[in-house]
């Protein structure tokens, strides 16, 4: 926004704004103001300021509801993501759950394979070790590839 300041010099001048509405306005150049290297009456200066303080105004509102409708949009956008988050993370403690369960399966399954071969007669020891290091070897590749007992 330009400076408004009294008119300076001497002698008469014109108002721009009533020049523009076909107005004879003609004045003493002190009673008149300087404002964007124009003179203007006080009545047309002041009518040329509310409107570009409407102008702004109108700006401004434009400018808040494009924030407000960014912000919105932010906050669906961040809720959407919470969900979907919130989803991933259930799906990962579910899949954790289930590895946990399939180790304490393969575990106790080992326990009873060494039990139950403990009890049998005329089953090869050979072959009974081989079962029993192969579900062992099973078991500790499982946990490898997982990043542990997961427990």
């Amino acid at each position: 926004m330009s400076e408004i300041k009294i008119g300076t010099g001497n002698g008469q001048g014109s108002c721009y704004g009533c020049e523009q509405k076909g107005k004879w306005n003609r004045s003493w150049v002190n009673l008149l103001y300087e404002y964007e290297d124009k003179l203007w009456c006080e009545d047309c200066l002041i009518a040329r300021l509310h409107k570009e303080n409407q102008e702004l105004k109108k700006q401004l509102n434009e400018k808040i509801i494009l924030v407000m409708n960014l912000k919105e949009e932010l906050e669906d956008k961040r809720k959407e993501y919470q969900e979907v988050y919130k989803d991933v993370r259930t799906e990962i403690k579910d899949y954790k759950n289930q590895q946990k369960e399939f180790i304490e399966w393969l575990e106790n399954w080992l326990k009873i394979l060494k039990e139950q071969f403990k009890g049998m007669r005329g089953v090869n020891a050979a072959y009974q070790k081989l079962i029993i290091d192969t579900v062992n070897e099973t078991l500790s590749k499982y946990k490898e590839i997982i990043g542990g007992d997961n427990k």
